[in-house]
């Protein structure tokens, strides 16, 4: 949903003079509404958040051509069953806007999500639409579809029309206020808030994976399953609503489904919330009032499932208040926790949530349109999601700094007893040592990935930003662009399965399962894998490797040492170039290289690549990102499988990986 920033509302004051307070009629003849913005406002954007005309069950061309119905006057936003008029209908709201120095000239309007379908027209022409409004339910189709709409005025004068249908939803009518403006100001209104909202959405997201992958590590813990949902839901939440997010994206969701996880997300998160704080404050008083309260939020899920969306409606109103006993009730909880237990864990915690909740208690207020302030609750759900990853960090370490602390009390306590004071320490170190490493890992992790989701998530951006300005001329660029996004995704997915594999490296070890293979069916597997990747790059990819060779090695360590050399070279090879593969056998070892007319490595560098010591990375010819840590995982595996790996380059001519494994012996 919409921001209603109150410095806009504040500028609208200073910069904006209503003209007639009211529709007038002279002989019958309808004269029309004015209002009245200075140029200093459309600078800065302005929201129409005034009296519009509204003519309940009329569409636009019918006003046109009947000037003689009288109208009803609304302050936008609001529903038309404050007018008494029934939820399920249609009608048409109106306004015309005078502003001096406009004709001729682009202006743009944000026009927000409508319950349930829009249309609408800017002298006369129409210039947006959600959904498609009709005259019954047959005829009428739902969406939401947030979006911002640049026009050329003729005039001075404008004249905005907004057709909304609703046979969907409890309550019909304009949502949030309507935006004019420079384009340069409403486009940076509305993509601020997409922007955040997709920063806040992609942190919660791999703050679910990666504490998902924490649990499964350690399933006795249940504490980083339940943050790890509640950090899904949430993210669920924030790009669902309203569809601010997930319709920028193009997903192919449904309008009532997009309804559907708007709701039942808003009914988990208090779920999740609480079985997260109780797991980590390790509470037990009034648990089977935390088990009640998921109950109905269970019942109300599977509710929201199975029924229609207009029934769905039906519910949010007692909803909110279940949802607001619920927020109290975890309240309750945090403070009685801080008061007891009086640890910075639980201080921390529950400062977090008492913020959590006003931010919910607001959002409930502002959506039921009983107070005038802004949605805050994404704000303080990156807060809190924030604070309590920290608070999960803490934890770890405070289980360390425990182990330590109880390794000195036994050292003491236990004097008499060496062999079993020995057998203990041992323990306990290993014990210390797998923590700091799992700590490791995951500073490691999160570092890694933090950084290379930038790259993703601004090429996704460029393509959302050229799509909602873009017409259906741009249909060509706006693919091309998905296409050239096409790579980052797979290098990220690389990315990713280098991290699992480190990672599981650090923690578990290296395992290996050494069989007979055929070399050149590996090769002749993996390396039709790039065949879209080179092609976007007109890198001419060749298989020389057709001797067949038998190696003794591990299978899934090959394949990996492959996927990543041949990566790194078409990331290194300019458009236009050739990378290759060949093989052949040396005595008692198959020698396997990988050549690419690339950009070439300095000795200096390919130094540095191999040294554990130094963290070294670097972009390819098309500012492809990596980790650093393919070409070291290839080093510790080629050498794990008994051979060697070295890199012979010449700058600005190419580069060519070798690496060995010992022959079958059968």
């Amino acid at each position: 949903m919409f921001l209603k920033r109150p410095t806009l509302g504040f500028l609208s004051l200073l910069f904006t003079v209503i003209g007639f307070s009211q529709s007038l009629f002279a002989n019958g003849i309808r004269e029309k509404h004015y209002y009245r913005i200075s140029p200093e406002a459309i600078a800065h954007g302005v929201e129409l958040n005034t009296q519009w005309e509204f003519y309940w069950a009329k569409l636009y061309p019918e006003l046109i051509s009947d000037s003689t119905t009288k109208p009803e006057f609304i302050k936008v936003p609001d529903s038309w069953t404050s007018l008494g008029h029934p939820a399920q209908g249609y009608g048409l709201f109106v306004l015309n806007v005078i502003t001096p120095n406009v004709a001729g000239k682009p202006i743009a309007l944000k026009i927000p999500t409508v319950t349930t379908s829009m249309s609408f027209y800017a002298d006369g022409i129409k210039i947006a639409a959600a959904g498609l409004v009709g005259r019954d339910k047959s005829t009428s189709v739902s969406d939401y579809q947030p979006q911002v709409v640049v026009f050329t005025p003729k005039s001075d004068t404008i004249e905005l029309a907004f057709e909304v249908g609703n046979y969907n939803y409890r309550v019909a009518g304009v949502d949030y206020p309507v935006m004019i403006g420079s384009t340069q100001a409403i486009n940076k209104n509305f993509n601020t808030y997409l922007y955040f909202a997709a920063f806040v959405a992609g942190a919660l997201l791999i703050m679910f994976f990666y504490f998902i992958g924490f649990f499964m590590a350690r399933r006795t813990d249940f504490t980083a399953l339940y943050f790890s949902l509640l950090s899904l839901v949430s993210a669920l939440r924030i790009m669902s609503t309203d569809g601010i997010l997930i319709r920028q994206l193009n997903l192919p969701i449904s309008w009532s489904w997009l309804v559907n996880i708007e709701l039942i997300s808003i009914v988990l998160i208090p779920v999740f919330g609480g079985l997260y704080l109780y797991s980590l404050l390790k509470e037990d008083k009034f648990k089977w009032l935390l088990y009640a309260f998921n109950a109905v939020s269970g019942i109300i899920t599977v509710y929201v499932i199975v029924m229609n969306t207009y029934y769905d409606s039906l519910i949010v109103p007692p909803f909110r208040v279940f949802v607001f006993f619920q927020m109290l009730f975890i309240l309750f909880v945090s403070i009685r926790s801080m008061i007891v237990q009086r640890n910075s864990l639980t201080l921390l915690t529950g400062a977090a949530y008492v913020i959590v909740f006003i931010a919910g208690v607001n959002d409930i207020l502002y959506s039921g349109n009983f107070i005038e302030t802004f949605f805050v609750l994404p704000y303080a759900i990156l807060f809190y999601v924030v604070l309590q990853a920290v608070l999960m960090s803490r934890y770890i370490a405070f289980a360390f700094h425990k182990v330590e602390q109880l390794s000195t009390e036994l050292a003491e306590s236990n004097k008499n007893q060496e062999r079993v004071i020995s057998e203990r320490t041992a323990e306990l170190h290993q014990q210390s040592t797998d923590l700091q490493r799992y700590n490791e890992v995951k500073d490691k992790i999160l570092s890694i990935i933090a950084h290379d989701l930038r790259s993703p998530i601004a090429s996704l951006s460029s393509v959302i930003t050229l799509a909602e300005i873009g017409g259906k001329e741009d249909l060509d660029d706006i693919r091309s662009f998905f296409n050239s996004v096409k790579p980052h995704i797979d290098n990220l997915n690389l990315t990713i399965d280098n991290l699992f594999v480190w990672a599981n490296n650090q923690i578990d070890g290296k395992r290996m399962n050494t069989t007979n293979i055929s070399l050149n069916s590996v090769i002749a597997r993996v390396f039709p894998l790039y065949d879209l990747v080179a092609k976007q790059k007109q890198i001419k990819l060749v298989n020389s490797a057709k001797e067949p060779i038998v190696v003794r090695a591990d299978n899934s360590h090959l394949e990996l040492v492959l996927r990543n050399l041949i990566s790194n070279a078409i990331k290194f090879t300019k458009d236009s170039g050739t990378v290759e593969i060949l093989s052949r056998v040396n005595g008692q070892e198959a020698v396997v290289i990988i050549k690419d007319t690339g950009i070439g490595i300095s000795d200096e560098n390919i130094k540095k690549i191999f040294d554990t010591q130094i963290h070294y990375t670097t972009y390819g010819t098309n500012n492809e990102k990596g980790t650093g840590l393919g070409l070291r995982l290839c080093q510790e595996y080629v050498q794990f499988n008994g051979g060697k790996i070295w890199i012979e380059s010449e700058l600005g001519k190419g580069s060519s990986v070798h690496f060995t494994l010992p022959l079958s012996k059968a």
